[in-house]
């Protein structure tokens, strides 16, 4: 059977919490973590500290998180149904560019040689469903390209704009299908699934996946949705004295406050951890829900989603990042690890190709991040899934980082032994 948790491991992980969280405008503001198995069982969900830095309310397992790039492990599930139903086609180029016209023609973006400038250069190559999942297709996101931010600058683009007015669809960084590059490929698939639908992602999602699943609590709609009661608030760290400021949400993509505004692919998504975590475990449960047995994605497509998309460049990660101050740090590296060992990547997430020594999770399992501070791993063979949850910025903050890594030490020490799993 799955695994299950020690009582050891269990207080040791509310302790943590309640340590990151005890000076809740220095450390961590609040935090809730939430573990399941794939026998669906909610090993443990547990919050600790306050919703935001002002300290005025707790927090609670029913507080509701900007998913942010959590979301796009969800938009590749959505695409990946339409796949198995024949609505939309992984290698189709042709396809998606007449779904999305707006794709024909897109150039590249390089710096010319001569006169340092930002250029525009044609494409040779089609875009397709499989490069926008697995982020091979060229797009980029402005906090970690400054050939991007230099573009949109110049002409005078906002980088908000290009979600607002779905003029997302910003120039390519290279030829399509060539490199890999961590942008907005995830909200080009969405839209690829509202053209081949006609509905918005998120009510095609609270449909298809959301209530399959009693995902009650998750929503694409921040402004208008009913479901949306308990909303933490987003906190902000001060780079010269450290501490925590709560400010506005950054992905209220709906400002005009119409119904009908742009639901993102790549982080438009909220909801709770548990919700989140059930999701999570119906993915490592072979895409059929341990609570209510509805089967949200076929076996071959299951496979395919924990694929490594990417075997012929084993670091792709290992490239500097230049982020926004206050937004994402400067990164060497989005996921470093002892002896620099192969990398993989399935259709949203870091495959661990290797045991990850410092915290005791073991090779072949899955992780990701969101840019304000949220993390999930799924651990097939041992039936184990795991959300940690905060609302902080920038991305990659210490603090969060070391409640990260003390989880799920705390997990994996204090793991209990089970037949394995299968895929």
């Amino acid at each position: 059977m799955p695994s299950r948790l020690s009582p050891l491991a269990i207080q040791t992980i509310q302790e943590i919490l309640n340590k990151y969280t005890a000076n809740f405008s220095k450390d961590v503001p609040g935090v809730c973590v939430s573990i399941h198995n794939t026998n669906g069982e909610d090993l443990l969900t547990c919050s600790s500290g306050k919703t935001g830095a002002n300290g005025e309310e707790d927090m609670t397992n029913d507080h509701q998180f900007w998913m942010a790039s959590l979301t796009k492990l969800i938009t590749s599930v959505a695409v990946l149904q339409l796949v198995e139903t024949g609505k939309l086609s992984l290698d189709d180029g042709e396809q998606l560019e007449n779904l999305i016209p707006e794709l024909k023609g897109l150039p590249i973006l390089s710096r010319d040689a001569t006169t340092g400038k930002m250029v525009l250069v044609p494409r040779k190559n089609l875009i397709t469903v499989r490069q926008l999942l697995a982020h091979t297709a060229g797009f980029g996101y402005t906090f970690f390209s400054p050939e991007l931010r230099e573009y949109l600058k110049t002409n005078k683009i906002s980088g908000l704009k290009l979600l607002e007015e779905l003029n997302f669809i910003s120039p390519l960084l290279f030829e399509p299908g060539t490199d890999f590059n961590y942008g907005a490929g995830s909200d080009i698939a969405g839209l690829a699934l509202e053209r081949a639908t006609g509905m918005k992602l998120g009510d095609y999602v609270e449909r298809n996946i959301f209530q399959p699943l009693q995902m009650e609590n998750s929503t694409f709609d921040k402004d208008t949705s009913k479901k949306l009661k308990n909303l933490v608030k987003l906190n902000q760290r001060d780079p010269d004295n450290g501490t925590l400021r709560e400010v506005p949400h950054v992905y209220s993509l709906n400002r005009s406050g119409k119904p009908d505004h742009f639901h993102s692919g790549g982080a438009g998504c909220f909801g709770t951890a548990t919700d989140y975590a059930k999701f999570l475990s119906t993915l490592a449960n072979d895409g059929v829900s341990p609570r209510t047995k509805h089967r949200i994605l076929s076996s071959e497509s299951i496979k395919y989603l924990f694929s490594n998309q990417l075997e012929h460049n084993p670091n792709f990660l290992r490239k500097p990042m230049i982020g926004i101050p206050g937004l994402t740090p400067n990164l060497q590296e989005f996921f470093p690890q002892a002896g620099s060992p192969p990398q993989g990547w399935g259709s949203s997430f870091v495959i661990a190709l290797e045991d990850v020594m410092d915290t005791g999770r073991p090779k072949n399992t899955y992780h990701w991040y969101g840019l304000a501070n949220m993390f999930y791993w799924i651990d097939i063979e041992r039936g184990i899934v795991a959300v940690i949850c905060a609302q902080v910025l920038p991305f990659f903050d210490p603090t969060c980082w070391e409640l990260w890594k003390g989880v799920e030490r705390a997990v994996y020490k204090g793991l209990i032994p089970s037949v394995k799993a299968k895929l």
